[in-house]
């Protein structure tokens, strides 16, 4: 399809209030928030992991949603959660809010546990819960009423405007209980039942949830226009043609690969919106927010707590001669501090790791 052809079309189906959004992560980087690989590259830093585990679980692809549940269940992740409310808002979000306001978009979902598109849209003068609604909950996405033509924000993984309901969202997700929520909520938006066609900004497709709903998906109509960012290259092509992390091959629809930012900023003039400047990256404290959990959590836990994580980490992921040798040395330090509650923990561990690796008296 020729370049000039899909832009026409995006706009068209803008200007027809047929076109959703969806976004991930990569639309708040300019905002100085971390891509995944950034922060976690951080965290396993500051847990002083060696290099070849820090290789080991960065290849095993766990994804960030498990890394967040298995901290929220051992550790206060209070500041840690601190990191998704820095940030203003960027060209991405300032351009969803604008639409927003001239009554051009209507649907938002997004996977992105940050304030930022509401940071924007209270920028344009709008209102929650009278300009639009934000469903962040699971009783709240459980109850949205499609048909009454209001401005939705779905924020399918949780917010952390909602810290404890963000808790129980990322356990639900560990342990699949929001399947078929998840399911519903996805439907609607890839199946033409709320919109004809979906613009997806910044998606890793990465989400361990959420792509293999995407991609299996019966019968999927939704026209997708799916923009991946290059700062390099300039690609238009059917959506179906990329092998690699793609849950859209089964879908019609446009991947269009080039500068987000550029993209976004020659749809908003096209739409004669108020200008919209594409700004540098704007510097965040969130290694701050890091440092201050892994502090407060040592006061907490003690000087055994950095292995403890670690070994927690590593054993998800099915290095148990690792998460022994972590777990041994957090044992040493709980007694050494005579914390029986932690010593006990961490024989817990190294014995689910050797009952993995057939050391079956060793475990007892």
């Amino acid at each position: 399809m020729d370049n000039e052809l899909v832009l026409e079309n995006i706009i068209d189906s803008i200007k027809l209030q047929k076109l959703a959004v969806y976004c991930g992560a990569g639309i708040s980087f300019n905002s100085g928030l971390p891509l995944v690989f950034q922060l976690l590259n951080y965290l396993y830093e500051k847990l002083e992991l060696d290099a070849d585990e820090c290789k080991s679980l960065l290849d095993s692809n766990t994804p960030f949603e498990n890394i967040m549940e298995k901290l929220l269940s051992e550790s206060d992740l209070t500041e840690f959660q601190n990191i998704f409310n820095e940030g203003s808002p960027n060209s991405n979000h300032l351009f969803l809010a604008r639409l927003v306001k001239t009554g051009l978009l209507k649907i938002i979902y997004t996977t992105n546990f940050d304030l930022l598109i509401e940071k924007a849209l209270e920028l344009e003068g709008l209102m929650a819960d009278k300009d639009y609604k934000v469903y962040k909950t699971e009783k709240e996405l459980d109850r949205i009423d499609w048909l009454d033509g209001k401005v939705k924000i779905i924020k399918i993984h949780g917010c952390t405007s909602a810290p404890k309901e963000m808790a129980i969202t990322l356990s639900q997700l560990a342990s699949n209980k929001y399947l078929d929520l998840r399911t519903e909520l996805l439907t609607q938006i890839f199946s033409s039942k709320v919109c004809n066609s979906v613009l997806v900004l910044g998606y890793s497709c990465s989400d361990f949830d959420l792509v293999p709903i995407i991609a299996s998906a019966e019968n999927p109509s939704s026209e997708i226009y799916f923009v991946e960012h290059s700062s390099k290259n300039f690609l238009f092509e059917p959506v179906s043609l990329k092998l690699e992390k793609n849950p859209f091959k089964n879908y019609k629809g446009q991947r269009i690969i080039q500068n987000t930012d550029l993209f976004i900023a020659n749809l908003n003039n096209t739409l004669n919106l108020q200008h919209l400047e594409v700004k540098d990256i704007t510097e965040t404290s969130w290694k701050n927010s890091i440092d201050n959990w892994y502090t407060n959590n040592l006061d907490i836990s003690g000087f055994g707590f950095k292995h403890h994580i670690a070994a927690r980490l590593l054993y998800a992921i099915g290095d148990n001669n690792n998460t022994i040798k972590h777990a041994k040395k957090a044992t040493k330090i709980a007694l050494i501090s005579n914390n029986i509650i932690a010593y006990s923990s961490e024989l817990g561990t190294m014995g689910m790791a050797l009952n993995r690796l057939g050391k079956y008296e060793e475990a007892i």
